[in-house]
């Protein structure tokens, strides 16, 4: 029984929806012990209050009325059921579940039910609700006379496919009569019409139908289970779409929305497409009304809630502003301008404030205010680059992930309580990661050399990031491990050095110890000292020349006597310009005498990490790298600097791997310099491998070819032949490349990146760990903006501000501005030569090494390039002042190169897909590194012509020079002759 069925009951009595339904709570006392009958909730109290009689009393008064003044008093006779009251009435029940009176219809009208087979069911009105209630529930009538127990639980003697046609006993009309026949082939099955013959053997089987039921509503209403309602279907709900385009345009009445919050939020974002401003007239969690906040304005806004629903129904809607629009007075918050610059911070996290008010007055029309700005850029970057606390919760799943796909890596988190700052959860103390990758390339190709430093997080909470690097064979930045800690003090370089050793496997590796460089600061040296014993340390000369300046000592001469010291290779050159600084400044002589000598002074350094570097710049380097990701959250700052690593691990190994060059570009340089100073060297041999190498009477140098050693110590401490070592490797029929350590090679240089650092999953892909969450750490907001450059040194000298970038450009070559070393008209230097090449070895440098063996046949190498000999050869001419420079040396050259044996010039490496062989290429083609001057020199006796086809030679073009005369063959006349070829005077690389 519920409230809808009870007002449904007393329509079919002649009572409207609009009557009052009183029930009798309290005996015998008047109208105050009716109580009115309004909702669900007091039909329940009702079924509660008389649970234990059979009839419930019911006063129905119609609209208007009132109880009269004798109901409810103990001398009146007790009121009847309406079902009582007169003649018996019988109701039934529709398709809707509405019951009415059965007797008002007439014998002939038969009501259609659906069945669980979706199929009619005759009906006459005229058989009573019993009837109804047997077929509805599938159970047959139970006589309440009958001794025998029935079977509630048979089974139906009817076929699905048949349909039942109910017949009343007493006065029912045969369908046959009315024109409805049963369905062919299914016979007709007939039922008692069974009516209790007194109201109590009624009440016995309305108890026993709805004895277990709840109350909740009468079995009699139910449809039966399978059915489809008839009911009118509603229409369909249009929902707010607020990510497409343009969404205040979908707006219309009766749209639905999710929540209040989205329909706010439509309403300001109508608002702001229409430059208007508004009010809210009404503003409860379950109603908002909308107006315009001009005066006269005919704009107005309704939407409420769907019943006990969240959703949100537009209930008006008139989008008719008479105001005039105004972008100054729209209701934006920092949340929409977070949202509207959302993407430019996902494309550059420094976008300026100025930038993202500029992109909302252009594309809005509305002005943002700059505090505004600001506010929505911090709340845009935060959802970019994830919540700063949130990150700290899970790190140990995402370092366990790290450890799971990277094996080998090293990643330690560790957290502390703080009893001025308690917390449910531990906070965050320190984070270490070392990558097997990495730890594997450093051990296997790498020097053992590692520079150290730390650098701030760009963040509230003051964390600093400590890193350790190396060097690859090629003099580049090799990140080994990186950590986070709270600050740079002695107790966080101990704990960092402490894991980055039990990465390392000890303080040693397969290498020897290693060599640690750092910027002298104080517990930075103490850990050093407790964790790496057995290291040598350098000293960065950078910060020791700022602290000397600190100490008062400045200027240029005291600035270059220091570099002298700290430079020279030799104890000599460093007790000079030591005597000099004493000389100059007493108490500046003490000041350096204080730090040790092996620790910035090169001739005192070790030589086994094989570099010569006195400044920690590389590990600067590194804090200029992950400078994009230091002011991300914790989670974000790793994961941006693994996946740096691993974009530069994969580029390293996949270009060297197709590379020309067997010893790394850097170093390769380096030893063509050394080969030019090495021209006017005397080598003479003294024993087995050791040679005297002198240029003058006074300076003369011991260099030992086996043990690869030099007087100078340049071989000892770079690893590279020094010009000493190269004319005694010339003397002994060598070549220097064979000399270079391996570090500097190309296998060691792939040894360090072959192992591949491999991706981490998202955070919903993890390694899931028992551990609790951690706490971030305390948090130290400042005022003002945040400083995100480096604060300068006190004497370091600024940088000068360049508005025009080809003002900056001088060339390495002449050191004149306006060009590059590429577009030189000087001759270049060696190891630009090289660089120009691609570090490929050239014609020119194969003649030049050629032209210092005195001994080595004259243009041996130039009969490779020619055609074959055909049978019949063509008599070739005399040869010409313009022959090719590689068929002889150059006059200039060979006229001060010393005496060399012969030598075997070096190999080119094979390209991937060579080009096919050419004929020569005339001497005009060549790009000339400076003006060529050809001149006859006169010779003993020239070599027999080699017969070459003429169909097959091209034409030697010359310019046109008188006998006996220079002539000096300009650029413009090298392309004269090209043109006809190659429209260049420069030569093709592929034809070289």
């Amino acid at each position: 029984m519920t409230y809808m069925n009870l007002l449904a009951l007393i329509e079919t009595e002649g009572y409207g929806r609009d009557s009052s339904m009183y029930f009798v709570r309290e005996r015998g006392i008047g109208t105050a012990g009716m109580e009115l009958i309004d909702s669900l909730a007091k039909v329940k109290s009702m079924l509660e209050l008389f649970d234990s009689e059979k009839t419930v009393s019911i006063t129905v008064i119609k609209a208007g009325g009132g109880l009269a003044a004798g109901i409810n008093i103990p001398d009146v006779q007790e009121q009847l059921p309406i079902s009582q009251d007169g003649e018996q009435v019988v109701f039934s029940v529709d398709v809707q579940g509405v019951l009415y009176d059965s007797q008002q219809i007439s014998d002939s009208e038969y009501l259609y039910l659906p069945t669980q087979q979706s199929q009619k069911q005759i009906v006459p009105v005229g058989a009573g609700d019993d009837y109804v209630l047997t077929q509805q529930l599938n159970i047959p009538v139970l006589p309440i006379d009958s001794e025998e127990e029935p079977d509630l639980f048979g089974e139906e003697s009817e076929s699905d496919d048949s349909e039942c046609i109910i017949q009343p006993e007493n006065g029912g009309s045969n369908p046959e009569s009315s024109g409805m026949k049963p369905k062919k082939g299914a016979p007709a099955e007939q039922f008692p019409n069974y009516i209790p013959s007194s109201p109590e053997g009624s009440g016995d089987y309305e108890d026993m139908l709805s004895g277990d039921d709840d109350h909740h509503e009468p079995v009699s209403f139910v449809l039966p289970k399978g059915v489809k309602s008839r009911a009118k279907k509603r229409a369909p709900r249009m929902w707010y779409d607020e990510h497409r385009a343009s969404p205040e345009s979908q707006l219309c009445l009766n749209m639905c929305f999710v929540d209040m919050a989205q329909f706010r939020r439509a309403v300001q974002q109508l608002h702001i497409a229409q430059l208007r401003n508004y009010f809210l007239h009404r503003n409860n969690p379950d109603r908002v009304i909308v107006k315009c906040d001009e005066d006269g304005c005919q704009f107005y806004m309704v939407g409420s809630q769907i019943g006990q629903e969240k959703t949100v129904c537009l209930r008006k809607f008139m989008d008719n502003h008479t105001c005039a629009p105004a972008g100054e007075g729209c209701k934006i918050s920092a949340k929409w301008v977070a949202k509207i610059c959302e993407e430019a911070i996902r494309i550059d996290t420094t976008t300026k404030v100025d930038t993202i008010i500029e992109n909302a007055k252009l594309k809005y029309g509305v002005a943002v205010p700059k505090t505004m700005a600001y506010r929505a850029k911090n709340e845009a970057v935060r959802i970019v680059l994830g919540d700063h606390v949130e990150q700290y919760k899970r790190l140990r799943d995402y370092l366990q992930t790290v450890l799971d796909t990277n094996s080998g890596s090293r990643c330690i988190v560790t957290t502390k309580t703080l009893a001025e700052h308690p917390s449910k959860n531990p906070r965050f103390h320190g984070m270490f990661m070392a990558l097997g990758a990495s730890i594997q390339g450093f051990l296997n190709g790498c020097r053992p050399f590692i520079g150290l430093d730390g650098c701030h997080v760009k963040t509230t909470t003051g964390q600093q990031i400590l890193a350790a690097t190396g060097r690859d064979g090629n003099n580049n930045i090799y990140p080994i491990a990186f950590g986070l800690v709270d600050k740079e003090d002695k107790a966080s370089w101990t704990w960092f050095l402490t894991q980055l050793k039990y990465a390392l496997g000890g303080d040693s590796g397969r290498f020897g110890y290693y060599t640690i460089i750092s910027d002298r600061q104080k517990g930075l040296l103490n850990a050093i000292n407790r964790v790496f014993p057995n290291s040598p340390q350098r000293f960065c000369w950078r910060h020791i020349y700022a602290n000397f300046q600190t100490a008062g000592f400045r200027g240029e001469e005291l600035k270059k006597i220091m570099d002298n010291a700290a430079y020279s290779h030799t104890k000599h050159g460093f007790d000079e310009a030591m005597e000099l600084l004493k000389a100059e400044s007493e108490a500046a002589y003490d000041w350096l005498c204080k730090i040790p000598v092996e620790c910035w002074a090169l001739h005192a350094m070790d030589t086994n990490c094989k570099t010569d570097l006195i400044v920690n710049n590389l590990s600067e380097v590194f804090n200029k790298q992950i400078l994009d990701v230091r002011g991300k959250p914790v989670r974000t700052l790793f994961e941006g600097i693994r996946t740096k690593i691993m974009v530069k691990h994969e580029s390293k190994r996949t270009g060297a791997a197709h590379a020309w060059w067997e010893i790394t570009p850097t170093y390769y340089e380096i030893l063509e310099e050394n080969k030019k100073w090495s021209r006017p060297m005397s080598a003479k041999k003294s024993v087995d491998q050791l040679w005297q190498v002198s240029r003058s009477e006074n300076r003369s140098y011991a260099v030992h070819l086996g043990n690869k050693t030099c007087g100078c110590r340049r071989w000892d401490m770079s690893g590279i032949p020094c010009s000493h070592a190269i004319s005694a490797i010339y003397k002994s029929r060598q070549q220097p490349e064979a000399f270079v350590n391996d570090f500097f090679k190309k296998p060691m240089y792939l040894e360090a990146y072959n192992p591949p650092v491999y991706p981490v999953p998202g955070e919903d892909l993890w390694t899931k760990t028992q551990y609790p969450d951690i706490d971030p750490p305390v948090f130290k907001v400042e005022l003002g903006r945040k400083e995100y450059k480096r604060r300068k040194g006190k004497f370091e000298p600024p940088q000068p501000k360049v508005h025009i970038r080809m003002a900056t450009i001088t060339c390495s070559n002449c050191k004149l501005a306006g060009h590059r070393y590429t577009n030189c008209t000087q001759p270049l230097k060696p190891g630009l030569s090289i660089r120009k090449n691609q570090h490929q070895p050239s014609e020119d440098s194969t003649a030049a090494s050629t032209s210092r063996a005195p001994t080595a046949p004259r243009a041996a190498s130039t009969s490779s390039t020619r055609a074959p000999t055909p049978p019949t050869p063509a008599p070739r001419p005399a040869p010409t002042p313009s022959e090719p420079a590689a068929t002889r040396a150059p006059a200039k050259r060979s006229a001060s190169a010393p005496t060399a044996p012969p030598i075997r010039p070096a190999k080119r490496r094979a390209a991937p897909t060579p080009p096919e062989p050419t004929a020569p290429i005339p001497p005009a083609t060549r790009a000339p590194t400076a003006t060529p001057v050809v001149t006859r020199a006169p010779t003993p006796a020239r070599r027999p012509p080699t017969p070459t086809p003429a169909a097959t030679r091209p034409p030697t073009p010359t310019p046109a020079s008188r006998s006996g005369r220079t002539v000096k063959m300009t650029p413009k006349m090298a392309g004269y002759f090209n043109a006809g070829k190659h429209g260049s005077y420069k030569q093709r690389p592929a034809e070289q």
